[in-house]
Parts: structure tokens; sequence; C-alpha cells
């Protein structure tokens, strides 16, 4: 969620609130007296009364505290905890750094956490961690960045905060409790990939989450936190095994380590089980996870029969604290084995459950393009709210019920959409443009309305025929996008619903608008619009057909029909109509006056074409365009300013967001920003000057990084980036 690329720091820093007490039963906390700690230091760190504590210890005199005491707390001298403290999975929420005794981790907070995690597939404990760390412990709504102006229990940057329909100043004046549907919405995103505190704390680091704690870290702009970088250099001591890159479980150490009370805590309790070399001891509780502190939990796991990684996973922690291992989210099914309708499982499945069963379940989601392949695998064999809502989907597709419970009921439609009787491959949603439905139909909405509706958003241009295909019957997000690309382009209001409008404009493209055919005026005004836009039809003619499809307009048609390639029928149609789409774009160029592709980015890096090698094994994500440093750099496209300021490797960086066609481009390495964030502009407004900041040469060259990425929901980056080659600049 942050642009910043120094993982190790949080929105305020409290590094040394610590609770470094032994929770297992019956036993005592001890602490180690740091230099220049007093008793009421430690008492602080501990949660307790210093009176309580000096009892404790036979301390008379407060002052008469050493750096090296070791100092204990009977466990019947701890605070009480509360109803409801310990966790689904029974971890005790007291032992999270800034839990105890924090006015704003209610009763009421912690229920709303449990509850959030369960429909979002994460454990409450962990949410609990991530917010700990981004707030500094204190769990306030109001915490706010200084730097980024990030704000709130998961550091909502200003832009994150607008696309979820709120601002940093609304989130400031919320109750923790009410934030939390912020926070919810924000992580639904992610649901299937919240299984792991990993999953968890990278979403929010860096917009992607990335569950699997070896995984190699990614930045929002897809750059990998790897030897070479500018984001491994500012971030090296992360790397505990020094393999040269940053794995998702090393950059959230730190985090893991709130669970368990901050990571001066975990560094208590090693020294406590004489997992720290001799020779490292003495200054080893200093509250910074580092290479010492990564080589005591290795030499803690080797010697109690855990993998020796380094990290602090859950295994991990719960053994070093004494803690019993986390209970199951589901108990595995039994065993079945496949039968005649090959890896389709017998028996029955629901959330909750795990196992091979149900990875194969989730395959053959993936198959029908109902489950995405990156949640699937982030949540292998694990029955999950994700796998949960792609199965319900394909159960009211299949006219069954629709419970998301897999039964025989749902094995069988499975085998039906899997293996057809034929062997031939499933067809296409059927529709015509004669049987376009009548009604509203909604992003949700299932059946044969809705398939036909895709049928001929397909015959339109405006969704992908395997899509439509693999999502047959079924009003999802690529169905709303598709909606609201056809209204733009036809001069309807742009809602992304299906209704009598938006199905005349379709019956009308698709019948064919001819001499004899004057219905649907806003579909002929638009095209009056845009032919006059493209020089086919001048405004005169425009006006004088009056809203009709009259001779001029018949004439205009024709004319740009032959100069597009299209046969030139004088009929507006399909093929004609995503002509008009794709018509124009190739006209605007974001650097006026500067067309030349810089071919010689840096050394050994390949050209700046969109898809050249780079570094790291990455792929460059734009075009870069050469010209001097303060060249003019315009808008492409209309919309709003969604970021405006410093990005990690692309330095000064405008990003602009088009709500009526979900475009977003990106402008990069700037000398200087010339608008600000949430300022509407158009496609002649002056975004910036054309510069070298960011991972660019500091001398030599200058360029413009600019990229494309179409289907987005307006947050920065959200979408994949596509050649702007491919059907939005013209080549030079």
């Amino acid at each position: 969620m942050s642009s910043a690329v120094d993982l190790r720091t949080p929105a305020t820093t409290d590094r040394h609130a610590f609770a470094p007490w032994d929770s297992g039963a019956g036993a005592c906390a001890r602490y180690t007296v740091q230099s220049g700690q007093t008793l009421g230091d430690v008492a602080a760190l501990l949660g307790v009364d210093p009176r309580l504590l000096a009892e404790a210890n036979g301390i008379a005199n407060p002052d008469m505290v050493y750096p090296g005491d070791n100092l204990s707390m009977p466990a019947a001298a701890r605070a009480a905890t509360p109803d409801g403290a310990d966790a689904p999975t029974g971890f005790d929420y007291q032992s999270i750094q800034g839990v105890r005794g924090n006015a704003n981790v209610t009763p009421e907070f912690i229920a709303k956490v449990e509850e959030i995690a369960a429909r979002i597939g994460a454990r409450p404990e962990h949410l609990m961690a991530v917010m700990s760390f981004e707030t500094g412990g204190a769990f306030s709504a109001s915490t706010v960045n200084p730097v980024s102006n990030a704000t709130g229990l998961i550091q909502f940057i200003p832009a994150t905060a607008r696309a979820l329909g709120t601002s940093v100043e609304a989130l400031a004046r919320m109750s923790p409790v009410q934030q939390l549907d912020v926070v919810e919405q924000y992580f639904a995103q992610y649901e299937g990939r919240l299984g792991t505190l990993e999953g968890v704390y990278t979403s929010v680091l860096s917009g992607r989450a990335t569950p699997d704690p070896d995984a190699t870290l990614r930045t929002p702009a897809g750059r990998d936190f790897v030897r070479g970088n500018i984001e491994y250099t500012q971030n090296a001591g992360l790397d505990f095994n020094r393999d040269g890159r940053i794995t998702s479980g090393e950059a959230t150490q730190a985090v893991a380590s709130r669970l368990y009370g901050g990571v001066g805590a975990v560094q208590q309790r090693l020294l406590d089980v004489d997992a720290v070399p001799q020779a490292q001891r003495a200054g080893f509780v200093d509250a910074e996870f580092g290479p010492n502190t990564s080589g005591a939990i290795r030499a803690f796991q080797a010697a109690n029969g855990l993998p020796p990684t380094g990290l602090l996973d859950d295994a991990t922690g719960r053994s070093l604290f004494g803690l019993d291992a986390a209970p199951p989210t589901s108990q595995p099914a039994p065993p079945t084995a496949p039968d005649g309708n090959g890896a389709l499982p017998q028996g029955v499945f629901r959330r909750g459950d795990s196992g091979a069963q149900v990875a194969a379940v989730q395959d053959a989601l993936v198959g029908l393009g109902l489950l995405d392949a990156g949640t699937a695998a982030a949540g292998r064999g694990t029955f999950g709210p994700a796998t949960e809502a792609a199965l319900t989907a394909f159960q009211r597709n299949a006219g069954i019920a629709a419970d998301g419970i897999y039964g025989p009921d749902t094995r069988a439609a499975f085998a039906r959409a899997v293996q057809p009787d034929d062997g031939a491959t499933p067809a296409p949603p059927a529709g015509s443009a004669g049987a376009l439905p009548a009604g509203i139909l909604q992003r949700g909405a299932t059946g044969d309305g809705v398939a036909a509706v895709q049928t001929a958003l397909v015959r339109l241009g405006v969704l992908d025929a395997s899509t439509a295909t693999a999502g047959s019957g079924i009003f999802g997000p690529a169905t709303e996008g598709a909606v609201r690309s056809f209204q733009s382009a036809a001069g309807l209001r742009v809602d992304g619903d299906y209704g009598p409008d938006t199905r005349a404009a379709m019956d009308a493209v698709l019948g064919g608008v001819g001499v004899e055919r004057n219905a649907n005026a806003s579909v002929i005004q638009g095209l009056h619009e845009r032919l006059v836009a493209l020089e086919h039809m001048t405004a005169a003619d425009a006006a004088a057909e009056n809203g009709n499809f009259g001779t001029r307009t018949e004439a205009a048609l024709r004319d740009f029909q032959a100069d597009n390639g299209v046969q030139a029928t004088g009929i507006l149609g399909p093929t004609t109509f995503q002509a008009l789409q794709r018509a124009g774009a190739g006209d605007r160029w974001p650097v006026p006056g500067q067309f030349t592709i810089n071919r010689a980015d840096k050394p050994g890096e390949g050209e700046g074409e969109f898809g050249t090698a780079r570094a790291g094994g990455r792929t460059h994500m734009g075009v870069d365009i050469n010209g001097p440093v303060g060249a003019r750099v315009e808008s492409y496209s209309n919309g709003e300013v969604i970021f405006a300021g410093q990005m990690s490797g692309y330095g000064n960086t405008v990003i602009v967001y088009d709500p009526t066609t979900r475009l977003q481009t990106v402008y990069a390495h700037l000398d200087t920003i010339g608008v600000r964030v949430g300022q509407d502009v158009t496609t002649s407004t002056q975004v910036g000057t054309l510069g070298r900041t960011g991972n660019t040469p500091s001398t030599g060259d200058a360029h413009l990084h600019f990229e494309v990425r179409p289907n987005s929901n307006g947050a920065p980056l959200d979408s994949r980036a596509v050649d702007p080659f491919a059907g939005y600049l013209s080549r030079p």
C-alpha cells in the first residue's frame, strides 16, 4: 500500500514496547534489565504496576536495579485476560505487542476482527499483528505517517483511500471499530491469498499478497527485491540467509515478532532458552531483527526438530513460547480414489475442509475459469472463501442448489462441464442479436439472459471470447467492464448495468443501423460525434441530420469504413463499431514532438520497448520515449490523477485513471510534476516534464517511461500493463 522502499519502518515506531514474558503454563516471566533502564521502564515494558514488580522480585529500593539483573513476574501477577481474548486458533491476543491495556483494543474490536478474518480467510491474530506493526502498537484509526500521509490501522495511502470510497481525513475521524469495515474492504480483494501472515502483511506492504514465505518479494511495479536492484540494496539487512534476494518471509519477521510481544520479547526468549551464542549474549536484546536474531532462531529450530530457516514462522514461535500448536482450520476428508470421471473426487467437501480432494475441486474450478489460478495456488488444498464463492457460482450456472458445498450433484455437474459426453470443447454461451433479454441485469446476476448478453459483447469486440466461455451465464467483473466499455463507446450513461437503453443500443449495432433504421437516437448521436471527431463528418452535417441516420451519416460512415479497411456498406455493424473504438487512439502521443523510442536504456538491459528483458529476470512494462529534460508531457487520456509523487524505481510519477474506460496510464521518471492527486485532466493537460528521476542514469539519456494498464479498478498499478503499441499508440 505504501510506495516506500524501506520495509523496516512502520508508520510510527515503538520499537521497545515489548512484553517479554514466558507464556507457558505456570511459568514466570523473566526479563534481563538493559543498560539505562529503571525499574519503572521495565514495569512499563511488562505492563504491570512498578510496585507489584518490585514486590515480586524482593526489591526494596527501586533505584537498586542494574543491567543484567533477571526480573521475574509470577503468572498470578499478570493482568487478567478478558473474556474473548483467545483467538479461535487458541492464540492469546494479550501477547501481541500493544494489545495489553490498550483502550483501542476492546472486546468489540476483537470480535469484529475475528468476524472479518473468517470472511476473508485469514487468522485474526495475523490481522492484529499487522495492525500492531502499522500503527506502532497503538491500534489507532488516526495514526498518520508524517512522510506519506498514510493513515489508520493498516496505513491507507490517500490514493488507496479514494479507491475504497473514502479519504485519509475521513479515516482519521473514524473509531478503530468503524475503520475495520474499510480494512475488510481492502483485504477482500486478496481473498484466497491471506492464509498466512506473509500473505496478509505483503498485501499491505506492496499491494501484492505473497503468501509463500519463500517467494521473492516484489514491488507493485513488478521489481523483485534481488541483488542489483535498489529495492534490495536499501533493505539488504533483511536478506538473513544472504542468498541475494529478500523473501516474503524475511520481510515479515518484524511483524511476526509482534505476535509474541515484539522483537525484543523474541530476543529475550531466545536468551532464556540458551539459543544465543555466548559471544553474542551481551546487548543481544536490541529490538532489531537482524542476522544475529535469525541465527539464534535457526539454532533453536535445529535443536527442536524444526526446519532451520532462521525465520519466526508459526511453528517456531509457538514452540519457542511454549504454546500449543495451532488447531487445524479443518480436518482433511478421508482419501477417495478417482473413478471413471478422472480426478474429480467423491464425497462431500465444504468450507473448512482441506486435502488433495479439495485441490482437485480447485483445479476443476480453475479450468472452468471460475477461480483465479494464483488464488488457487496460494490456498491449494484449503476450502476457503474464494473456493466456496467459485463453487457457488458454478452451481448457479449449472442450475443446481447453490450452497457452496461439493457433493454428488455438484460432482456430476462438474463431470459434464469438465468432460462433455461427446468429448467436444464446451460451446460458448448461446445467444444472438435477436435474443437479447429484456429487463435489468447487474453484477451478480446469472442465467441464460446473462449468457446472451455476453455473446453480444463478444460480437461487439468488448469481451474476450474465452473469458465469456469460462464464465458463461455469470455477470462478473469482466462482463461488467465490457458493458461499461460498450456504453462509453455508444454514448450511453456508463454504469456497467445492462438495461433498456443498453439493450436497444446493442441491438441497434448488432442488427446494423442503416438508412432505413433511424431508431436509437443515443447510438446515432454517439456515431455522429465520433465521425466528427475523426474528421469523416462535418459538424454542420451532423447538426443537419438532427439525430437521424440519414444520407449524410451513411456517406460519412462509408468514408470511414473505406479508410479503415472495413467493407464500405454504410451500415454500423460490429466490425465497424470496433473500428470506431480503435480509430484515433494512435493519434495521441504523451510527449509532443518527441518520437524516438529509447534503444539503449541501461548497459545490458535491452531496449526501451515493452517486454524487453531487465536485470533480475524482470520484464520492461512500458515504452521509453526519449527527449530533453524539461520537455512537455501530456496525459494520453481523460480522467483523474490518482497518484502524483515519488514512486520506488519510477521516480517522479503521475498516474491517470479514466473511470469510463477503466484505463490507467503511467508517466514515470518525470523531472517535475504539474498536477495533483484528484485533479481532472484531459488529453491536452500537461502532467509534468520529461526527466531522469528514479532508476535512470544520472547523466546521458532522459526519457519518459510510459505504461498503459487497462481494466483498472482505480488503484495505482492495480492491473496488468500491456504494450502501448498494441492499439493505443501508433509507431512514429
